[in-house]
């Protein structure tokens, strides 16, 4: 997998997919529990407090009670001290049970009077359906006056755990298929400008200077765009600077080399019995190698006129003595052009700069 996009993309829904299954890990190993004590101990607290009504107001005490038991389908005992039902309601079915199991009833019963809440959990022999019977202590001032007993069915609350394990399942795939759209789309927007800048690269790579990349955000991918494009000005700019040296240096040779060229046919065809011409011009001559071999070097030493490490040799010197020299140099072309130099120049002009590379 050499792709970026295809490694985010795997990455994010990875990501998901351990999301769901550590869902899945506990809808499976804690939801049913949860859920039950959940809703266990939500009618015991509603217990509780209806009991408070006892002592107060006996009457409404039947009323909630008859709410409680019908809200979440119980069968509900009052039995006093002695073991006597003093108040009864809820499902006729779990009072049959509850006839049945006396020996279960009666674990829950004496385990509430002790003062300690209870709760047991059977099958019903023949459906195989799960009930739980719940001990409460009802106290007054302190003192168990009676023992409260509710029977409280489970399927219910397993059916309610079924519905949730259903829409979990809904919810999963719903999930995973908006992560592969969305992870697609993330994928796609982040991947897109990082591949416009790899293009951009290569046509720099390839001597392509005025190619730029449209990447325009503001985040670290924008910041890499925009020192693409930087670095393709700059490059522009070395290579405008490269093209206009080698100009300047092809226009800079061709002049010493024609004059070399020049004397040394005139010394050759003309000037071969003239000792002083002939010294003249050859002095001529090895001045302009010397001039081609100072910008040899020039051009060798191109990277620390670049970075500005180059040493120039500046002294005081007569403009007119190297206007002469220029204007000796081109004297016999100018006679073979009918061209004539005149030198005008003040003799007590100086100037302060190097004045071989002038």
């Amino acid at each position: 997998m050499k792709s970026i996009r295809a490694k985010l993309w795997v990455g994010m829904m990875s990501l998901v997919v351990v999301v769901l299954v550590l869902l899945w890990l506990f809808q499976v190993i804690f939801l049913d529990r949860f859920y039950t004590q959940m809703k266990v101990r939500d009618i015991e607290t509603r217990a509780v407090s209806i009991t408070s009504l006892l002592q107060t107001d006996p009457t409404e005490f039947a009323d909630q009670m008859e709410a409680l038991a019908y809200d979440n389908n119980l069968s509900i005992e009052l039995v006093d001290l002695e073991g006597k039902t003093i108040y009864q309601t809820g499902s006729s079915v779990t009072n049959w049970r509850m006839m049945q199991m006396r020996s279960l009833r009666s674990q829950v019963y004496t385990s509430a009077l002790t003062g300690t809440a209870s709760r047991l959990t059977f099958s019903h022999p023949r459906f195989g359906s799960d009930y739980m019977l719940i001990g409460m202590p009802v106290t007054n001032q302190g003192q168990t006056t009676g023992v409260l007993v509710l029977g409280l069915p489970l399927a219910p609350v397993q059916e309610t755990v079924a519905i949730l394990e259903r829409q979990l399942i809904y919810i999963s795939l719903i999930l995973l298929g908006a992560t592969l759209l969305i992870s697609f789309l993330l994928a796609r927007n982040f991947t897109g400008p990082l591949l416009d800048i790899n293009q951009t690269a290569k046509k720099l790579a390839s001597g392509d200077f005025s190619a730029r990349t449209s990447a325009a955000q503001k985040d670290e991918i924008g910041q890499l765009a925009r020192t693409i494009n930087h670095l393709g000005e700059q490059l522009a700019q070395i290579d405008a600077l490269r093209r206009e040296l080698i100009a300047n240096v092809s226009h800079e040779l061709r002049t010493p080399l024609s004059l070399i060229q020049g004397y040394a046919e005139t010394l050759r065809d003309v000037t071969g019995a003239s000792p002083e011409k002939r010294d003249l011009q050859l002095g001529i001559i090895i001045d302009e190698t010397q001039r081609l071999n100072h910008m040899v070097n020039d051009i060798l030493n191109l990277s620390q006129l670049q970075s500005g490490q180059l040493q120039l040799k500046q002294d005081c010197f007569p403009v007119k003595d190297l206007l002469e020299r220029a204007a000796r140099r081109f004297e016999l072309l100018g006679q073979k052009s009918g061209v004539a130099l005149e030198l005008q120049a003040d003799g007590a002009l100086l100037a302060m700069a190097d004045e071989a590379r002038i």
